[in-house]
């Protein structure tokens, strides 16, 4: 009859004991089987995980402090009681028409460029599925600015301009030490104030940054910029109705007014009954812009003159747009001694790709060759 055979808990039978001289019950030392080596290796890789971590953690602090613009202040300060004309321009960075323009300008910009390769350019649209090509330059766009026209007694309004970039304020302050003479640069008030070859300058107050055509006119802006003053309202509340718009004020100074509503090198006689306009302009999409205009003149007969003169003037713009292949429509109406405009453009994508491509062949057609 065959048994079960069970494990036996007793002591181990003849010929089945441990090996001479291994003691189960001796406990095992602390480190006894690592060798040396291996911990040396691990304590190096810890050591260096360590620093690497370390060294990555102030990069990216490094990497914070450069993007970001640092104090700034209210860019409306700049603007003087004796004003000729303000403007308040909003956080274009952050605006879904001009981050769609600026896409797409920069999508078209490599689409033209002949010297990248054909496969290249065909995975652009791929690179740029995951997000916006205008990341980075959306850093150096205003969060907030506001442009200011000063009366200087004997002279043309001087433009004074205040903005507070998104980003990048130190890079900024970088360069232009780097690419300016020391001796040039003077200081107000502890602030860098950097004189242009071609006249004007430029101040970079903390993290606001200054420009005037006049730099003279510096010294008195940091003042408003640092004490707090100006009015905001003389940008902002004399938009005209219709808004929000990405950049809105208004201009009182006769002549300023003349050549705002002329155009570069237009003519200003139709508008010299005028003495006041106030405007809006907004990016809609890639696609459409659109704006308003408010003037007020002397009387109703120069406000007819005016509104001949706008719809002239809105009628040599459509012409230019529809050879590009765009669109513009709008409307000049004269009421008493106001007239008031409002105006739409589409097709602004095609009509910046065709600038562009001609851009683009101009510098083709006058790039060297290299042959003698």
């Amino acid at each position: 009859m065959t048994g079960i055979v069970t494990p036996s808990t007793g002591p181990p039978l003849a010929g089945q004991g441990h090996p001479p001289g291994v003691d189960l019950q001796r406990p095992i030392e602390p480190g006894s089987g690592t060798p040396g080596c291996v911990k040396l290796f691990l304590g190096c890789a810890l050591g260096c995980g360590a620093l690497a971590l370390i060294a990555c953690l102030i990069g990216a602090l490094f990497a914070w402090w450069l993007v970001r613009p640092g104090k700034q202040y209210p860019t409306a300060a700049v603007v003087p009681p004796d004003v000729a004309g303000a403007f308040h321009v909003g956080d274009l960075g952050a605006d879904p028409g001009v981050v769609a323009l600026l896409d797409h300008l920069l999508r078209e910009t490599q689409r033209l460029d002949g010297s990248r390769p054909d496969w290249y350019r065909q995975l652009e649209p791929m690179r740029w599925a995951g997000g916006s090509p205008s990341v980075g330059l959306r850093l150096l766009l205003p969060r907030e600015a506001t442009l200011s026209l000063e009366v200087v007694p004997g002279e043309q309004p001087v433009l004074v301009a205040a903005l507070n970039p998104r980003g990048l304020v130190r890079v900024l302050r970088m360069i232009v030490g780097a690419a300016t003479e020391e001796s040039r640069i003077r200081r107000h008030r502890g602030h860098q104030i950097v004189p242009f070859r071609q006249g004007g300058g430029m101040a970079l107050v903390d993290g606001t940054v200054l420009l005037t055509d006049r730099e003279q006119s510096l010294e008195s802006a940091i003042d408003r910029l640092l004490d707090g003053g100006g009015d905001r309202a003389i940008a902002t509340d004399a938009a005209p109705a219709g808004g929000p718009w990405d950049l809105s004020g208004a201009v009182s100074d006769r002549g300023a007014v003349g050549d705002l509503l002329a155009g570069a090198g237009g003519d200003v006689t139709p508008f010299a009954g005028a003495h006041r306009a106030a405007l809006g302009f907004d990016v809609v999409s890639h696609q459409t812009l659109r704006g308003a205009v408010v003037v007020d003149c002397d009387a109703r007969d120069a406000a007819d003159r005016v509104a001949q003169g706008l719809r002239e003037r809105m009628a040599d713009r459509a012409a230019a747009l529809a050879a590009a292949g765009g669109e513009l429509r709008g409307a000049v109406r004269a009421m008493g001694s106001r007239v008031e405009v409002e105006w739409q453009a589409q097709g602004i994508d095609r009509a910046l790709v065709e600038w562009l491509r001609l851009q683009q062949e101009d510098a083709d057609e006058n790039e060297p060759t290299g042959h003698p």
